[in-house]
């Protein structure tokens, strides 16, 4: 089987290809994986480390039309069962390659996020025809499925198959976890891309009403100069962190006191199941794959509002028993997300296309 994805830099999408890939062979399943970049990043190292192919093509841009050839390069010089693309614009050009190469293998794509920018009217036609080439979508959560149904018209058939993570990894980091010392800084923590859907901005103004607090964010991205120039403008320079990307999130979340995800859309909320995963209370804008994954394990706020998201921060800050209660609850939730259960599900499905094929 091949796995085809823009890029495998650390986000949500590239890191759940790479847990799975590994899990499939220890499910008996063989994956490999092209990157339609000439790019590397370090996820790649544990990948072949286990044992999974990654391949890249010529170009550094995942956008660029060539990438097509790329697709169907791969294709015939494999002898693949079944192709599974992820993320724009990988679908449409895997689409494109397949029909090029003419082998007849039957296509899978994930869609990973209940909104995007070609939402809109003069991108329907092309994303109706898209999907229709695919036997199957699978959609990482409900809300997911309802919105690309409702963008499509039906056109493609669906299944939610859930994301998971590797839950040993945070509930391990999370056993060594110290308690907060009194009068301490309240850790909160943030774990996305510094890009314009994940919010960061109504964050740092929440943070910026509470002086008890110190914020800690992971990951990095194009917002990251403007974000920190927001901080020192609100007065939070020596209060905020930007840590980068990080191979240590585990550690860093088990040193955390509260998880903020405060996303203007999101798919499924990957980090923010994995900060349930190690026992932190979870505050998160009230959207889609957010409230489907949190549901009644956290906080939910409207998104977008700096001044209910400080509510809740303020609530948890005032009742640590109520910390502790929704930690536990979301530790408790977050094992009906395994990585094992995934790769269980995406195996059973590519049977199911196989069958049909």
């Amino acid at each position: 089987m091949l796995q085809i994805i823009n890029t495998l830099a650390t986000a949500g999408a590239e890191v759940l290809l790479g847990d799975l890939a590994v899990h499939f062979r220890r499910l008996g399943v063989c994956a490999e994986i092209l990157c339609l970049t000439s790019d590397h990043f370090p996820l790649e190292n544990r990948l072949i480390a286990e044992g999974v192919r990654v391949t890249h093509s010529n170009s550094r841009s995942p956008y660029s039309p060539l990438q097509v050839l790329a697709v169907r390069k791969q294709i015939l010089a494999g002898r693949y069962d079944l192709i599974h693309s992820h993320l724009f614009p990988t679908q449409l050009w895997t689409c494109l390659g397949a029909r090029m190469a003419n082998r007849g293998v039957p296509l899978v794509t994930t869609e990973h996020n209940t909104w995007n920018r070609r939402r809109r009217a003069g991108f329907r036609a092309l994303d109706r025809w898209m999907y229709s080439q695919y036997a199957v979508v699978a959609c990482i959560g409900t809300g997911t499925e309802s919105a690309l149904q409702d963008w499509i018209g039906h056109q493609a058939s669906t299944r939610v198959v859930p994301n998971g993570i590797d839950l040993e990894r945070f509930t391990r980091a999370s056993r060594q976890r110290s308690g907060k010392d009194a009068g301490a800084r309240t850790i909160v923590i943030c774990v996305a891309s510094l890009s314009d859907r994940k919010g960061h901005e109504v964050l740092l103004e929440a943070v910026s009403q509470l002086p008890e607090t110190e914020l800690l964010l992971v990951g990095d991205g194009p917002r990251r100069a403007e974000l920190e120039r927001l901080a020192g403008e609100l007065g939070i320079g020596e209060r905020v962190r930007f840590l980068g990307v990080r191979n240590d999130v585990p550690e860093i979340l088990a040193n955390g006191d509260i998880y903020v995800q405060p996303s203007h859309w999101e798919g499924f909320g990957i980090a923010a199941l994995e900060a349930m995963a190690s026992g932190l209370p979870v505050v998160a804008s009230n959207v889609a794959g957010l409230r489907e994954v949190v549901g009644e394990a956290g906080l939910l706020f409207e998104a977008g509002s700096a001044t209910n998201l400080r509510e809740c921060l303020a609530r948890l800050i005032a009742d640590p028993d109520l910390g502790f209660r929704l930690g536990g609850t979301g530790a408790q939730r977050s094992q009906e997300f395994s990585i094992e259960a995934t790769a269980v599900a995406y195996r059973e499905l590519y049977k199911a296309v196989l069958g049909r094929a």
